[in-house]
């Protein structure tokens, strides 16, 4: 803690976040949830997976991350998961994620299914992505308008975490207020999309999956 009378100077440069990504990473650890749990009264199995791959931050250009953000809602439209107000913490099925940090992020797809369907939604997730098309733009930026929103603005929770992420270094104003980041997002063109796709691309893909994975294909596998 920078408050600590032993504290000491972060050794690494948010700058060089970008190559703290380990792409081509993964884990596979195999675990019989509903034993560890205990929350499976049935005893059913499951496998839960996530797939990330490398994106804009939200501490550099925002117009790139106003475009990972309007790219993750068009990742949702081909999953065909669309904007709900309350999210619950565990999901059945495929979720899109994008979890941005100062100067890079992750985006990619959650997977939780019973083993035996597990695979084929993994592989399917893993093709999301790369084949994201901007005919829904205009639609998709419209969802990430109010995802954020909704996530940001709407509670006083929120706003608190607005404020608490956006200040800049010296503490005395925020990096972009709510209404510049709307405008980036407004904005956002298919052009923008197709950087977020090209990063996101121009490494391999982590992975991390638990449960019953004795089956599941690795990157290699996957074609990453």
């Amino acid at each position: 803690a920078p408050h600590h009378a032993r504290s000491s100077k972060d050794f690494q440069d948010e700058k060089a976040e970008a190559s703290m990504f380990t792409g081509g990473n993964e884990f596979h650890e195999q675990e019989a949830r509903a034993k560890e749990m205990g929350t499976r009264p049935l005893m059913e199995a499951e496998t839960i997976g996530a797939l990330a791959f490398q994106t804009f931050g939200n501490e550099g250009s925002i117009k790139e991350f106003a475009s990972s953000l309007v790219a993750q809602q068009l990742a949702n439209s081909i999953i065909g998961d669309g904007i709900r107000y309350e999210r619950e913490n565990t999901h059945v099925g495929v979720r899109s994620f994008y979890r941005p940090f100062a100067h890079t992020g992750i985006i990619g797809l959650t997977t939780r299914s019973a083993p035996g369907e597990f695979n084929k939604l993994l592989i399917d997730s893993g093709k999301v992505i790369k084949n994201i098309h901007t005919g829904n733009l205009a639609v998709a930026k419209t969802c990430a308008a109010v995802s954020f929103a909704t996530q940001s603005i709407d509670s006083v929770r929120g706003v608190c975490d607005l404020l608490g992420t956006t200040l800049a270094k010296d503490g005395d104003r925020l990096r972009y207020s709510q209404d510049e980041l709307l405008d980036a997002i407004k904005s956002v063109t298919e052009a923008d999309i197709k950087k977020v796709q090209d990063l996101a691309q121009s490494s391999r893909p982590s992975l991390f999956v638990t449960g019953d994975t004795y089956s599941v294909p690795s990157l290699r596998q996957m074609g990453f």
